[in-house]
């Protein structure tokens, strides 16, 4: 689990602080993993399989074929439920996959949720994809406009150690702190500024 309850209301709280004093527009977002990964678990599994006949031909080769098949079978099912474990699929994947699954995942999820749609294009969303220990911050065009589109990356070193140490609550806390700072100064709230995105941490399959 990476928020525990108190986590997710210092998490709201936190949000509906910072929005009290600009017209940004925080979403904190947390998915249990950004993409399934079948293609590659699927990859792999097959190189193993092969491997392994070409380790028995070498070693054993007297040994049958009908032996050889099931060895493939053992191993290409092996490896891929080993795939499926988080820990091991941190392993034996590439980091690059997980990066491109979870721009990927963040980019739908802005989208879909309407991040982009606010009044003044102000929208930032903080996405946290827990299998792959990956952070995600977007930044609606308004945003960037001023900020720029590299303008996340202390913010996303300060989540993602604080998700490998196991804080990932405290450090999204933290992050939302430093960046109200930055979205009152830039985007500085309005009299007839209106809530226009869930303060609460979004919880998306």
């Amino acid at each position: 689990m990476l928020f525990s309850d108190a986590d997710k209301q210092r998490i709201e709280a936190a949000v509906r602080a910072a929005e009290l004093q600009s017209t940004g527009e925080i979403v904190v977002a947390h998915v249990r993993q950004s993409a399934r990964y079948g293609s590659e678990r699927l990859a792999l599994a097959f190189v193993i399989a092969m491997l392994t006949s070409l380790l028995i031909a070498v070693f054993y080769p007297a040994v049958v074929s009908l032996y050889v098949l099931a060895a493939q079978l053992v191993s290409f099912g092996l490896t891929w439920a080993l795939l499926g474990v988080p820990v091991f699929g941190r392993m034996l994947l590439r980091p690059t996959q997980f990066d491109d699954a979870v721009r990927a995942r963040a980019a739908q999820f802005f989208s879909e949720h309407g991040v982009h749609a606010t009044r003044d294009r102000t929208g930032v969303l903080i996405l946290l994809s827990e299998l792959e220990h990956r952070v995600v911050i977007l930044g609606d065009s308004g945003i960037n406009a001023k900020l720029g589109v590299n303008a996340w990356g202390d913010y996303v070193r300060v989540m993602t150690e604080a998700v490998r140490k196991g804080e990932a609550g405290q450090g999204v806390v933290t992050v939302i702190a430093a960046l109200s700072e930055t979205l009152a100064r830039h985007f500085p709230r309005r009299a007839d500024d209106v809530n226009e995105l869930p303060d609460a941490v979004v919880n998306d399959p």
